[in-house]
């Protein structure tokens, strides 16, 4: 790990701006950042674009089935089931579309966004969305206020400590009843002992050396109450493996109240 903050540092020397760098070396200390800036999440996807998908595919991802899984399993209980797509639905975070292609056929209107360029690129050529814009997603939501039907969000939020800004801006965008849909890394029992090391551990969230963020439920489930967003299921999920282990992760369903 030492190794790997000198070579970060180096960088940052050679190259200030380097977003990417500047963000591993926060995580690797521990520092209390927040979030991922908008720079580096553009900088890494955009060099990530071209192998997403092969990568996710050995990682064994699947976050936006599951989800879809919880969103049928509603519909199934209300008698919804098999009715014609009506819903206006934003895929939070699209990448290269893969939640696009398992939620499309639920969508009036699909709604694209994700502040990396050449993802977006990605998701174009899937022929996926009904709309793609390249920006701030919680900008976008803001944008868009009483307006969705769905808002789904696969392996995104990991990339936020503090979650209050975007599930707000979630609940602003929802109309009534609107569901949000979406997946987290679980902040295990054991890494609660280093009392937030990597920030946010008194609040609810904590960096990890990955540079992917983990929250514990209690810490969602009281947020997404404080907004409004009523929690219809919270499970323990496998998103994906890394290295060959099972990441923990949570998959919430909510509705707005």
């Amino acid at each position: 790990m030492e190794k790997s903050a000198a070579w970060y540092m180096k960088a940052l020397e050679h190259n200030p701006k380097n977003a990417i760098a500047a963000h591993a070396l926060g995580a690797l200390g521990g520092e209390k950042l927040e979030g991922a800036s908008l720079a580096y999440l553009a900088e890494l996807f955009d060099s990530y674009s071209a192998t997403f998908d092969a990568s996710l595919h050995a990682l064994e991802y699947k976050s936006p089935e599951l989800l879809r899984r919880a969103v049928d399993g509603l519909l199934q209980g209300e008698g919804e089931a098999g009715k014609a797509p009506e819903w206006r639905v934003m895929d939070a975070g699209c990448g290269t579309g893969l939640s696009g292609l398992v939620f499309r056929n639920l969508s009036q209107h699909l709604l694209g966004v994700d502040v990396s360029r050449r993802m977006v690129q990605k998701a174009q050529a899937r022929a996926v969305y009904d709309e793609l814009v390249v920006g701030d997603m919680a900008e976008e939501l803001l944008n868009r206020q009483g307006t969705l039907d769905l808002v789904v969000s696969a392996d995104v939020l990991v990339y936020m400590g503090r979650l209050e800004y975007i599930v707000g801006s979630v609940g602003k965008a929802l109309k009534e009843k609107g569901l949000f849909a979406f997946t987290l890394e679980a902040w295990e029992e054991e890494e609660r002992e280093e009392g937030g090391k990597g920030g946010g551990g008194e609040e609810g969230w904590l960096l990890r050396p990955t540079g992917r963020y983990a929250h514990r439920r209690e810490y969602v489930e009281d947020l997404l109450e404080k907004v409004g967003l009523g929690v219809l299921k919270a499970e323990a999920i496998v998103g994906r493996r890394d290295k060959g282990e099972a990441i923990k992760g949570w998959l919430f369903l909510c509705q707005k109240r």
